[in-house]
C-alpha cells in the first residue's frame, strides 16, 4: 500500500485536532487561575483547517484571526483573473468570510482582529501595496462584522530580522507610513457611527472542519474541498446581499430563514441540525 488508508487518516486528523484542543484547554485553566478575570482570546489564520476551531474556542473568551487580504489572495486558489482585478484590494469575501467564521466559533459571538494587513507584506510571491483606502475600509468592515477590537500587525515596521519588509503603521525610522492616517480617519468614523449592534439573522451556513478533513483524504476530485465549497456558496448568498452566519454542526437555527449546509460531517450531524423557523 502507498499510504494508510482513509479511515486511518481521518482518525489521526481527529487526533491531532485534540492534541491542539486539549494543549489549549490546559493553558486556559492555568491563565483562569493565576489570572482570575482577563478576557482569554487566540488568533486564528485565513483558509486554516488543521485543527477544529470551533472546540479550541469552547475554553476561550473571544476569538482573533490575522487578517492579510492581499496575501491570501496571492496565495490561495483564486483565479489569476481575480489576483490580476484584486491585486491592491483583495478579493471582497476573503476578510468577510472570515470575519463570519469565526464570529460563529464562541457561545457569545465575540472575536478580534488582531492582526490587520497595513500595507505590503513579506510572505506572498507578490506584494503589492493597498490602494489608497483600503485599510480604513477593512477596519470599518470588521467593526460592521462585529470585530471588538482591530489590530495592526504593526506599529513600527522593523529595522532589521526577517520580516523587516512587512509594513506598519509607521516606518522605521517611526514616520508616519501611509496606513496611520487611515487607521486614525478609521477611528474618527467608528466614533461618529456608533455601535453596529446584533447581526440581522439571515442566512446560516453550517460549516463543519471534519468534513474538510474528510473530502481533502483521498478526494473525489482533484482540489475538492468542504472549505471552498463553503467560501463558494458565501460568495453567492453575499451576491444576493443577504447576511450570513456561519455556525458550526449543532448550532441553533431559531430565526434563520435559510440553511444552507455545502457539506455534512456524517450522520451524526444530521440529527444536530434542526429545521429553521419560517
Amino acid at each position: 500500500m502507498t499510504e494508510a488508508n482513509p479511515a486511518h487518516w481521518l482518525a489521526f486528523r481527529r487526533f491531532a485536532s485534540d492534541e491542539v484542543v486539549a494543549f489549549n484547554h490546559s493553558q486556559v485553566q492555568i491563565l483562569r487561575e493565576l489570572s482570575p478575570g482577563r478576557d482569554i482570546v487566540h488568533n486564528y489564520m485565513g483558509f486554516f483547517t488543521e485543527f477544529d476551531h470551533h472546540k479550541v474556542a469552547e475554553d476561550l473568551d473571544a476569538v482573533g484571526w490575522d487578517s492579510y487580504p492581499l496575501g491570501f489572495l496571492d496565495s490561495f486558489r483564486f483565479s489569476e483573473a481575480d489576483k490580476l482585478a484584486y491585486a491592491r484590494q483583495g478579493h471582497p469575501d476573503i476578510a468577510a468570510f472570515h470575519h463570519d467564521l469565526y464570529r460563529g466559533c464562541t457561545r457569545g459571538g465575540r472575536w478580534w482582529v488582531l492582526e490587520q494587513q497595513p500595507g505590503p507584506v513579506n510572505w506572498a510571491r507578490h506584494n503589492p501595496a493597498p490602494l489608497p483606502g483600503m485599510v480604513r475600509l477593512w477596519t470599518l468592515e470588521a467593526m460592521a462584522h462585529g470585530a471588538e477590537l482591530v489590530s495592526y500587525f504593526r506599529w513600527r515596521q522593523a529595522p532589521f530580522g526577517q520580516e523587516q519588509l512587512h509594513a506598519g503603521l509607521l516606518r522605521p525610522d517611526s514616520e508616519p507610513a501611509p496606513a496611520l492616517a487611515e487607521a486614525a480617519q478609521a477611528k474618527q468614523d467608528i466614533d461618529r457611527l456608533g455601535p453596529p449592534g446584533a447581526p440581522p439573522k439571515s442566512v446560516a451556513l453550517i460549516f463543519s472542519y471534519e468534513a474538510d478533513w474528510v473530502t481533502g483524504i483521498q478526494p473525489q476530485g482533484q482540489g475538492l474541498s468542504a472549505l471552498w465549497a463553503t467560501f463558494d456558496c458565501y460568495t453567492a448568498l453575499r451576491e444576493l446581499g443577504l447576511d450570513i452566519d456561519i455556525l458550526p454542526p449543532g448550532a441553533p437555527l431559531d430565526g434563520y430563514a435559510l440553511c444552507v449546509i455545502p457539506f455534512r460531517r456524517s450522520g451524526r450531524d444530521r440529527a444536530a441540525l434542526r429545521q429553521p423557523d419560517r
